[in-house]
């Protein structure tokens, strides 16, 4: 779903040199230091000239929409950008005002560019770079959450003098393919921020990388039953059984004998699911560079043991 305000199609007229003097918003600088081997060396630096008391050059605004008979999904902004005469798709962002914070900041922003005011803040990223190789300036990433009702408008945009924003409305689960399909439209361009955390959240589900760290254990047993094809069900398919036959093995305070299965991810064994009289359990092998930890969850009550 989008919107479309009415525009006509931007063009660049001129680019020329800029003195700083003459600039409102950027500078340009040149920096001398001394590099690692004591070499001195010059570089080159934009800096923006208005940041405020937080530090913080600006905010990005990464929102779910959380909408009660549909999935969950995330509110993207297109707008033209004449530094790359092309259209960026991104997340709602703006510069944090003198004396705001960034919570302050992203939620006047996305009151202005989607129309919300009624998001709750989730977390705000540390200071991040935002082109360390031209730029001192720095941004912040704040994720909020937005209740949709059901049958509701999207509600009007409240933008500034000369701001043309399409809103488009994309599920999670579509993220990361509808922004591969934008990359390919002519003048478009993703904006890296928004591209990064797609990316990350695609990549996690094709390679199940939960099952390298601590977020493997999501298991809701109330939800999903005790038998092992449930089990799988919640690792997203990433696993798959490794051995034909279920082997016997004893398992202390088990007060008997009972069934195993090792399910692998790419020839490495990381989840045994183990059927007893005394429950499901799932034990996790989290392998990483320096170390193995064995951790087990009781999927019938949710406790996590030792």
């Amino acid at each position: 779903m989008s919107t479309n305000p009415p525009h006509t199609t931007p063009t660049i007229n001129s680019i020329t040199p800029l003195a700083t003097e003459n600039a409102k918003w950027s500078s340009l600088q040149q920096i001398a230091y001394t590099d690692a081997q004591g070499t001195p060396r010059t570089w080159e630096m934009a800096t923006r000239k208005t940041r405020g008391s937080s530090g913080i050059d600006a905010v990005a605004i990464g929102n779910i929409l959380l909408h009660p008979t549909k999935p969950p999904a995330t509110m993207l902004v297109i707008q033209y950008r004449p530094p790359l005469d092309a259209y960026t798709v991104e997340w709602p962002a703006g510069l944090i005002d003198a004396s705001e914070t960034p919570e302050e900041a992203a939620l006047r922003e996305l009151k202005e560019e989607t129309g919300y005011d009624n998001a709750r803040v989730l977390s705000v990223s540390p200071t991040i770079a935002a082109d360390p190789g031209l730029t001192n300036a720095n941004m912040a990433l704040v994720m909020v959450e937005v209740d949709v009702k059901e049958g509701e408008e999207m509600p009007e945009q409240r933008l500034d003098d000369g701001e043309a924003i399409e809103r488009v409305v994309v599920p999670l689960e579509e993220f990361y393919d509808r922004l591969v399909e934008y990359s390919k439209r002519p003048r478009f361009v993703i904006a890296a921020k928004l591209y990064h955390f797609a990316a990350g959240m695609h990549f996690a589900k094709q390679a199940n990388v939960s099952a390298y760290g601590d977020s493997l254990i999501s298991i809701r047993g109330t939800q999903m039953g005790y038998n092992e094809e449930t089990i799988v069900d919640s690792f997203n398919g990433g696993l798959e059984p490794h051995a034909p036959s279920v082997n016997t093995h004893r398992h202390s305070g088990c007060g008997g004998l009972s069934a195993y299965t090792c399910y692998q991810l790419r020839g490495h064994c990381y989840a045994y699911v183990l059927m007893s009289k005394m429950g499901t359990k799932v034990y996790t092998r989290f392998s990483g560079l320096e170390e193995t930890k064995l951790r087990t969850l009781d999927v019938r009550d949710g406790h996590e043991q030792s």
